[in-house]
């Protein structure tokens, strides 16, 4: 922000949710840890990684995600730009996808008013 004037978040491109014992339940999901993926962004940094609605982030640059507060505490760390590691769980196993998060204004451009602060 100092050197121009702005704030640039980085973002995945995703709607991350809490995973409450009822949703657990309604998507036959085997934990109630970490953040799940609602909906992913045709085109954007995680979709183009190869995250998918119903993935379960559980770990993103090395940061255990219990619930997508975490998430978007974690993401707001990063730049623009800067490659990470997102773990995921798709199934029954852990899947982990380098991803680069993409900046805030050019998300929202692609699909505005679908992803505005979503992470």
């Amino acid at each position: 922000m100092l050197k121009s004037g702005t704030v640039k978040h980085a973002v995945l491109g995703v709607v991350p949710t809490d995973i409450s014992p009822q949703v657990a339940q309604q998507f036959s999901l085997s934990t109630a840890k970490g953040a799940l993926v609602l909906d992913a962004q045709p085109g954007g940094p995680a979709k183009k990684a190869g995250i998918q609605p119903g993935d379960i982030i559980t770990k993103f640059a090395g940061t255990p995600i219990n619930n997508a507060l975490e998430l978007t505490a974690a993401l707001r760390q990063k730049e623009p730009g800067q490659k990470v590691d997102v773990v995921v769980l798709p199934g029954q196993d852990n899947k982990t996808f380098n991803v680069t998060p993409g900046q805030h204004r050019q998300i929202a451009a692609t699909h505005p008013g679908r992803f505005r602060e979503a992470g």
